[in-house]
């Protein structure tokens, strides 16, 4: 929880002089392709300087049958020698190895009512979050077989950066 309020302090002075965000780093082909779902638009969202680090995400609107949902990309980059350990670290919940993956990704969960399909990982300096956003599950809540089948999708997706 100290990381988390320490990166909030670093970033309150620069979301005043926060620039215009970069475009999303996945097109819309990708997302639709691996995640078998039609891509409605795909708007850069916050982009939050870090010193020499940045936060940025990516929206992505989704369309699967009836559903309307989101997916968020976030790259954390960060500007000092970060490890994968210590961007882990600042994550809530339950993070679980996926095995045998070159980023060491992870599927997070048991996040209380905050609890959708997410993977992280870490790859060249930067922590990556995939996170879907609303109703994209079939029923009145996710089961979770559901929230496997989805998070299989999501470490589907081409890796950045």
């Amino acid at each position: 929880m100290r990381a988390i309020g320490v990166l909030f302090l670093l970033a309150a002075p620069g979301w005043s002089q926060s620039g215009q965000p970069s475009a999303c780093a996945l097109n819309s082909a990708q997302i639709g392709s691996a995640l078998g779902v039609t891509v409605v638009a795909a708007k850069p969202g916050m982009s939050i300087p870090l010193g020499s680090g940045s936060i940025q995400d990516c929206r992505y609107q989704l369309k699967a049958g009836n559903r309307d949902f989101t997916l968020m990309l976030k790259t954390t980059r960060y500007g000092s020698k970060a490890s994968a350990a210590q961007h882990f670290d600042t994550l809530a919940g339950r993070l679980t190895p996926v095995p045998n993956d070159p980023d060491g990704a992870r599927v997070q969960d048991s996040q209380g009512d905050a609890t959708s399909p997410a993977v992280h990982y870490f790859r060249n300096g930067a922590g990556v979050e995939l996170r879907l956003l609303g109703t994209y599950y079939d029923g009145l809540k996710p089961s979770p077989a559901e929230i496997a089948a989805w998070q299989k999708k999501l470490l589907s997706l081409p890796r950045i950066p």
